[in-house]
């Protein structure tokens, strides 16, 4: 009877038998090519490192069920997960032939499926799953044939790892300035001034948190209407914006509707940021300003 005496990552570096002898020793470079050891005869022993199965010493290969490794330290093919696997935030992962991040002294693939895959299968497992991780920031604006699939992937993204989509915040936008048309005397387009609304929104989401709707809330949402699209424009822009450092409106976090440009004092202890107006309404309430400390 043999008995294997792995090592910290699994590798079965050396053997014994039941009287505690050794009858098997084998190391390893760091990304698994065979370095020195020896084996008694007869014993059937085969080399296994890092807990991956199945060596081919023809190929100088390990099978795992997803694909082949080479002891180089590369996978022969990409990593099966896809995108998915792939951290815009962590370089290690944008090299989908790469072995456990290039640390395979400390970490493991036995698998073959992405060592993300691996630990949160273990964590999930032994009773613990990790957070989810925060939202990668939104991609540069392509121009030309791919901008409406960028607009139509940006709608999910949630600003600044918020509880609220692009497209919720649209629909607060949309709610806000249905019926509203721009004027000959406008200070500024009305698509600024929705832009301008979904920076109040995202920054009051951040300080506010679950809180923001008690605290700083705006009209309900409304994701239909003439002006829907619109408003889908205005807070993809401020997003975007958002992510690239810019706020016009210098960290506004409330906003309120007036029925005079002149009207220019402060709203609930706030002082006025920016003041949009005036616009064609429906209402009495022609002017859109933003308010903050």
């Amino acid at each position: 009877m043999i008995f294997d005496h792995p090592d910290e990552i699994g590798s079965a570096t050396t053997a014994t038998d039941c009287t505690g002898n050794l009858v098997n020793e084998k190391l390893y470079y760091p990304f698994g090519e065979f370095w020195t050891g020896y084996a008694l005869p007869n014993l059937g022993m085969h080399q296994e490192f890092a807990q991956l199965p199945d060596y081919d010493p023809e190929t100088d290969q390990y099978n795992t069920l997803a694909r082949h490794y080479s002891p180089s330290g590369r996978w022969m093919s990409p990593d099966p997960g896809g995108l998915k696997f792939v951290h815009f935030d962590d370089p290690q992962t944008w090299n989908m032939y790469a072995y456990v991040r290039n640390n395979p002294t400390t970490l493991t693939d036995p698998t073959g499926e992405g060592f993300w895959d691996n630990l949160g299968s273990w964590l999930q497992g032994n009773g613990w799953n990790p957070p989810p991780p925060p939202p990668p920031p939104p991609p540069t604006p392509p121009s030309g044939e791919a901008k409406e699939a960028f607009r139509g992937s940006e709608s999910g993204y949630h600003p600044n790892g918020g509880k609220e989509t692009v497209a919720n915040i649209a629909g607060h936008v949309n709610a806000e300035t249905q019926g509203m048309k721009d004027s000959k005397s406008e200070n500024v387009p009305l698509s600024t001034a929705r832009e301008e609304i979904a920076h109040v929104r995202i920054n009051s989401e951040e300080a506010y948190g679950n809180k923001v709707d008690r605290r700083a809330g705006m009209a309900p949402v409304k994701m239909s209407g003439p002006d829907f699209q619109r408003s889908v424009d205005a807070a993809i822009n401020a997003a975007v914006q958002n992510a690239q450092g810019a706020d016009p409106t210098n960290g506004a976090i409330r906003m309120n509707m007036r029925t005079s440009m002149g009207d220019t004092s402060n709203y609930q202890g706030f002082p006025i940021h920016t003041q949009a107006g005036p616009y064609i309404s429906t209402t009495e309430y022609k002017v859109i300003n933003t308010y903050g400390p």
